[in-house]
C-alpha cells in the first residue's frame, strides 16, 4: 500500500510519544495492506534492545492510540518489533541506541580505500561514533566515512 507522507507523518505523530511513554524509540515503520485495512509494523528500540515482552507490551499500548487516530470502525493490525541485527546504522541517534554493542563498519580511508573496522560503540558524538577496540582503545569513525555499519552477532 502506498501511504501518502503526511499519513505517515501523522502515524509518526500518533506512535512517537507513546513508544517514549515505554521508553522506547520510534525507529522506522512498514505499512501494508489496504487504505481500509492497514497493517502497521513499528520498529522500536532502546539502549540495550529491546525484548519480545516489550514488542507485545507497545503493541497493546499502540491500538487505542491508533483506534483514535482511525477513527471508529476502522480495521486495522499492528505489531511492534527490534528494528534487528540488519538494521541501517548512519546517524548519531542509530548509534546511541546501541552503546555497548559491537559494530562492523566499511570505512572509507585517506587514501580512498574501504577497510573493515570492528569495535564495540562506546558513545554517539555530533562528528562521529566512538568505538573501542578490543584492547579496549577508543577510536572516532566519522559518519561520512563509515559506507556501511552493521551489528556484529556475537557467534
Amino acid at each position: 500500500m502506498d501511504t501518502p507522507a503526511d499519513e505517515a507523518d501523522a502515524l509518526t505523530g500518533v506512535i512517537t510519544p507513546v513508544l517514549a511513554r515505554l521508553g522506547l524509540e520510534f525507529v522506522r515503520m512498514s505499512i501494508k495492506g489496504s487504505r481500509s485495512q492497514p497493517s502497521i509494523v513499528v520498529f522500536a528500540d532502546r539502549v540495550g534492545g529491546v525484548t519480545a515482552g516489550e514488542c507485545v507490551e507497545a503493541a497493546k499500548a499502540l491500538r487505542p492510540a491508533l483506534a483514535h487516530h482511525f477513527g471508529p470502525g476502522r480495521t486495522f493490525a499492528v505489531g511492534v518489533s527490534s528494528p534487528g541485527t540488519d538494521r541501517a546504522l548512519r546517524t548519531r541517534k542509530d548509534f546511541a541506541l546501541i552503546a555497548g554493542r559491537s559494530v562492523v563498519l566499511q570505512v572509507t580511508t585517506e587514501d580512498q580505500t574501504v577497510e573493515e573496522v570492528t569495535g564495540t560503540v562506546v558513545r554517539a558524538e555530533e562528528e562521529g561514533v566512538v568505538l573501542a577496540g578490543t584492547d579496549g582503545t577508543e577510536f572516532l569513525i566519522r559518519y561520512e566515512k563509515a559506507s556501511a555499519a552493521r551489528l556484529k552477532l556475537p557467534y
